[in-house]
């Protein structure tokens, strides 16, 4: 892992967190070196760099996601879908980052346009909702412009593929 401190600084005052990207992992080691006294402390923090920039993402978008960085991050682990940011890209082009979803009052916790026999898909939580979208794209490419002929027929029947450039300038914006 590689990291820098600069003198009398933390780590997170340092360098915005999404300039980050010169990192060689993304587990970052948050270094703190303030001490009243004048003398060089060192607190050890693990954190996910993925988390920190999903959540910043979120929050510019004031997205209700909010809060849900570290389950995306967890589920895209889990699932080993290769985009991490995939899902929240999605909910981008499908409900303007879950605010649509939000505006409707439905509460069916889905932001990413499922439906099944013509009827949007209910989850009982975020969790639920992102644990089960996430496994099922992991199935499948994670490639946006792979993913639209069964996820935007009408985008891919078009020859435009506006749905698959939205998410891939998601992506870039996350």
């Amino acid at each position: 892992i590689s990291f820098f401190v600069k003198e009398n600084t933390s780590l997170e005052n340092s360098q915005k967190i999404s300039d980050l990207s010169s990192y060689e992992s993304s587990n970052v080691l948050g270094i703190n070196t303030i001490n009243k006294t004048g003398k060089i402390t060192f607190d050890l923090v693990s954190t996910d760099i993925r988390t920190k920039v999903l959540e910043e993402y979120l929050t510019s978008i004031r997205s209700p996601l909010v809060g849900q960085a570290s389950i995306f991050i967890e589920m895209a682990d889990k699932y080993k879908l290769d985009k991490w940011g995939l899902l929240p890209a999605i909910a981008m082009i499908e409900t303007n980052g879950c605010r649509a979803e939000n505006q409707r009052g439905y509460g069916i916790k889905n932001c990413w346009g499922w439906r099944r026999n013509g009827k949007d898909i209910r989850f009982s939580t975020w969790e639920d909702s992102i644990e089960n979208i996430t496994k099922s794209l992991s199935k499948f490419s994670t490639d946006p412009f792979s993913i639209q002929p069964s996820y935007c027929p009408p985008c891919e029947a078009s020859g435009n593929d506006l749905w698959a450039k939205g998410v891939v300038s998601e992506l870039k914006n996350i």
